[in-house]
């Protein structure tokens, strides 16, 4: 123990501020998307310009994602794919436009939309071919990760059943149209729309008591932690609801605005997004949407999750659909052909700079199982500096991974870098036999440079 709180004492002193950051934010790349039949269309003796609307988007990496489009005057059946996230697009086609996608990984994929019809793709999109009817248009798919049968949703009460080989009905016999459905496993899955959440077990559909109001959007992330999104009833008032055991709900917040769309990318981080009454499309952001819970001895409910809105006059449409790969990369889109991209606004590269400092990150994600990601940064030393002779000068770098009685576990680096950043895994069940729970710390050393930092395996 006295070794580690040496340790400790000296990382701490060695420890060097960065003084360079690398700012976030949202950029509109509509202009990206390619020109698709139908995309246009001029009205009432060509005062109005009809745009097709982009309804869903998937991605798989942060660079390859797939958006879903439709156009109410046209049979506009287009997908559009990239794979450098967004900046080019290739045209797709289904036989009639889609409102919702789910891609389990990057060649399997469902699309469905009107006429309940639904699609399938084994090769990322170049072919889409009928799998299958709902009969009424499809409003929602979900698969859960390890397991090969899903839940569509879709208008006038369809809640059917999705596997690799076609659909089925669950013949919940209800009448409301469900806009969102969630699948964590083969026997959970949740749909909401109208008044109403239900619940589906693989052998009938039982309504949850939720919170008055409409719902367009559900996910769940685990078999009893979900958010739902819709509105409360009033003017420009939402609703954002949570739900700590998949049965009860509780109210996480009520954006200005009405909610349509809804993305959880772990407990902590989770985007609602939709349109005020003006038609200006709104995305709200909470890092702590778990921070809730509900007492089933009295019936009650608290909350301390906080709401922040982001790209605020970014948009003047209403945004349907959103997907985060990561906390600093993400998509959003809606009508008027509106996609939003969250990512990196400047950069080391785009000012012609170099980095200057020392940077070790913060894991992600924290807590993990098995894997985490760790990016950490290399200066180029001033010009000044001795160790710089052409200042792209390479030094010797190690990270290592280290137990709580400061055993090393795991060398993850140990090599000569160029000044950069980079990004590196630490996979705890391959590194070593059955690893426990607990606390770990990864160290950095790059000359007289010293960085420790902790991290969490929890099992």
């Amino acid at each position: 123990m006295k070794k580690l709180l040496l340790l400790l004492i000296l990382h701490s002193t060695l420890y060097i501020v960065n003084c360079f950051s690398q700012q976030y934010g949202w950029i509109d790349i509509s202009g990206n998307i390619p020109p698709f039949p139908y995309d246009t269309t001029i009205i009432n003796n060509g005062q109005d310009t009809i745009i097709a609307s982009l309804t869903d988007v998937y991605f798989v990496d942060d660079d390859e994602g797939w958006v879903t489009t439709y156009h109410p005057f046209h049979d506009t059946a287009a997908i559009i794919h990239t794979t450098d996230g967004g900046e080019t697009f290739e045209v797709q086609t289904t036989i009639l436009p889609c409102n919702a996608i789910w891609m389990r990984n990057g060649q399997e994929g469902y699309a469905g939309g009107q006429s309940g019809l639904i699609y399938k793709t084994t090769n990322g999109g170049q072919n889409w071919n009928f799998h299958g009817t709902i009969v009424n248009t499809v409003m929602g798919i979900s698969f859960p990760v390890t397991v090969d049968t899903g839940t569509v949703s879709g208008l006038w009460g369809s809640i059917w059943g999705i596997t690799q080989t076609g659909v089925f009905n669950f013949n919940c016999g209800l009448a409301s149209s469900f806009l969102g459905t969630s699948t964590t496993s083969s026997n959970h899955s949740w749909t909401c729309g109208s008044s109403s959440i239900y619940f589906v077990d693989g052998s009938g559909c039982s309504e949850l008591p939720s919170p008055t109001g409409t719902f367009n959007k559900i996910q769940f992330i685990n078999d009893q932690l979900g958010w739902v999104a819709g509105e409360s009833g009033g003017v420009d008032t939402g609703l954002v609801a949570g739900s700590p055991d998949g049965i009860n709900w509780v109210v996480l917040g009520y954006p200005p605005a009405s909610m349509s769309g809804l993305f959880a990318l772990d407990s902590n981080n989770v985007w609602a997004i939709g349109k005020t009454t003006n038609r200006e499309g709104i995305i709200m952001l909470t890092t702590n949407g778990s921070d809730f819970g509900f007492d089933t001895t009295t019936s009650t409910g608290w909350s301390n999750v906080v709401w922040n809105q982001e790209a605020a006059g970014l948009s003047t449409d209403i945004l349907a659909g959103v997907y985060f790969t990561s906390p600093t990369n993400g998509y959003v889109v809606g009508n008027n052909k509106t996609l939003l991209k969250y990512t990196l606004l400047t950069s080391l590269e785009d000012e012609g700079e170099q980095p200057t400092e020392f940077k070790l990150e913060q894991n992600y994600p924290n807590p993990f199982n098995p894997s985490t990601r760790i990016k950490y940064t290399i200066p180029t030393p001033p010009s000044s500096s001795p160790l710089a002779k052409g200042r792209n000068e390479v030094g010797f770098v190690t990270l290592k991974v280290y137990d709580i009685l400061g055993n090393e576990v795991a060398t993850l680096v140990n090599e000569e870098k160029a000044p950069g950043s980079y990004e590196t895994e630490f996979n705890a069940a391959s590194r070593f036999k059955n690893p426990a729970s607990g606390i770990y710390f990864y160290q950095l050393k790059a000359g007289e440079f010293i960085q420790t930092k902790k991290m969490i395996l929890l099992k």
